[in-house]
């Protein structure tokens, strides 16, 4: 019979035995053995381990979806740190042999033990010094706040993922059945599960809303199993933020207000690695850009989502990227000393041809007018191609259901021809053929593709914008991390 709070099997193991070698500035320093076969060595150039990372962890949905959320240590300095050389950790003993090769340091944080790769503690130990010096406490949340078993991850993923399951089995939509096939699966094989119902509505995130990845690392992902991660009560002090920032230790999480990663390099290093800085409730994040590590258009990656900058997961190192000349597109060339003038800032590759150029400036004008300050664009025209990319990228970010409710049913067969899988290079060329088709049919049917809509950067004032749209004969919409404007022409 089903019993909803034992549903998962125990994948305990041995807890890892380590021996105090030496003592300095009340930071034991442990005993490290056996040869690394991590990512370290010589000092790579920006971005090459994320990079290396990406190509690896790019196959599958489940490894995409990691990185895309909590990839960003793989910028780190793998001079200071050690990184495993695979996606995540599958058993407890791929936990215990890389914390033993990167050697561990307990660092005391209050009263509290905290195990930390060594670099990372000792830079946390010069941070707490710093903040005394200012009068200021550092104390950390939790049992675990710093270095987690495999056992731990699966033991948190656990009570989640439970969550889940309660709450649609008692709304009809999952069964008693569904619970005891997934207490039968292993842990990597239960994220791919959960995440598979997530892709039809049923989501296990918080408020049954949002995606279980925003809410927890999947069993032997956490950053905490590198020893590279703290969990900070005062995080909401922006002088314990900067402590921390000044000694490599940063935001990377954007759910996660209280995690900070060890990244072992200055915030000016950040970007060349392969990250973005993302504003919100205002405190800085540092994510993984996908469109840093690979270089891809502006345009590819501007997707209607995540302010165009995610969606470029799509391809991965040694797949085709995709050529503009393969489109059967007709439009005109971009716009070029047309948009001398014109009162916006643009990201670099976005195109904005002729017919797009006066409306814009109609628009612009008005918001610059009202607003006092120049709109962003992210996004213009798309190839049929690049709009499959984009969506591509939504899907992978917010799933079937909230892709199908932006576009009112009318990407359906874009999403059906996702949904068939392969590798993405293959998924973003069967959605190409489907715009393609639905364009014979409905030529204004995608807005960036038809040369009449722009994305915003979310740092626009909403409420002017709105006003700005009611006065053109625009339309405005919210898209999470920038706003779609369609233009009056």
């Amino acid at each position: 019979m089903f019993r909803r709070s034992h549903f998962f099997t125990s994948t305990c193991g041995l807890l890892l035995v380590v021996c105090v070698v030496q003592t300095h500035a009340g930071v034991n320093v442990l005993a490290k053995s056996g040869r690394s076969t991590l990512v370290a060595g010589s000092r790579p150039g920006p971005s090459a381990v994320l990079r290396e990372h990406f190509a690896r962890c790019s196959k599958e949905l489940v490894t995409r979806r990691i990185t895309a959320i909590y990839g960003a240590v793989f910028a780190a300095d793998a001079e200071k740190v050690s990184l495993p050389s695979q996606c995540y950790f599958r058993t407890e003993g791929e936990v215990q042999l890389f914390q033993q090769r990167a050697g561990v340091v307990a660092a005391t944080v209050g009263r509290v033990r905290v195990e930390l790769q060594p670099r990372a503690a000792a830079a946390l130990q010069a941070a707490q010094q710093e903040l005394r010096r200012q009068n200021l406490r550092l104390t950390v949340h939790g049992i675990s706040p710093g270095r987690r078993s495999y056992e731990d991850t699966v033991r948190l993923w656990r009570v989640h993922a439970q969550k889940g399951l309660n709450h649609w089995i008692t709304s009809g939509r999952l069964t008693q059945r569904d619970a005891e096939t997934l207490g039968r699966l292993s842990p990597t094989q239960q994220v791919a599960k959960v995440l598979a119902w997530e892709s039809g509505g049923l989501y296990f995130g918080e408020g049954f809303k949002q995606p279980i990845l925003k809410s927890v690392a999947p069993p032997g992902a956490s950053q905490h199993n590198l020893m590279l991660a703290l969990d900070v009560v005062q995080h909401q002090d922006l002088r314990v933020r900067a402590a921390l920032a000044k000694h490599g230790w940063f935001q990377t999480i954007r759910n996660d207000e209280a995690h900070f990663t060890y990244l072992g390099l200055s915030e000016a290093e950040l970007p060349a690695r392969g990250l973005k800085r993302i504003n919100a409730g205002g405190r800085d994040f540092w994510l993984f850009n996908s469109q840093s590590v690979f270089a891809a258009p502006a345009n590819a990656a501007g997707g209607r989502g995540a302010g165009g900058e995610a969606a470029s997961l799509a391809l991965a190192p040694g797949q085709r990227a995709p050529r503009d000349n393969e489109t059967a597109f007709t439009s005109p060339a971009p716009a070029g000393d047309e948009l001398e003038d014109l009162p916006v800032t643009m990201s670099s590759g976005v195109e904005i041809t002729p017919t797009m150029v006066e409306p814009l400036r109609e628009m612009a004008k008005l918001y610059l007018q009202r607003a006092r300050k120049k709109l962003h664009i992210t996004s213009g025209r798309r190839s049929p191609r690049r709009q499959a990319r984009a969506m591509f990228g939504l899907l992978e970010r917010k799933g079937v259901a909230y892709t199908r409710k932006l576009y009112r049913g009318g990407a359906d067969p874009v999403i059906e021809a996702y949904l068939k899988g392969g590798t993405p290079e293959q998924q973003i060329a069967a959605m190409t053929v489907a715009i393609r088709k639905q364009l014979r049919q409905r030529a204004n049917l995608y807005k960036h593709v038809s040369e009449n809509a722009v994305d915003i950067r979310a740092t626009a004032n909403l409420k002017i914008l709105r006003g700005v749209a009611r006065d053109t004969g625009g339309r405005v919409g919210n898209e999470g991390d920038h706003f779609h404007f369609q233009l009056s022409a």
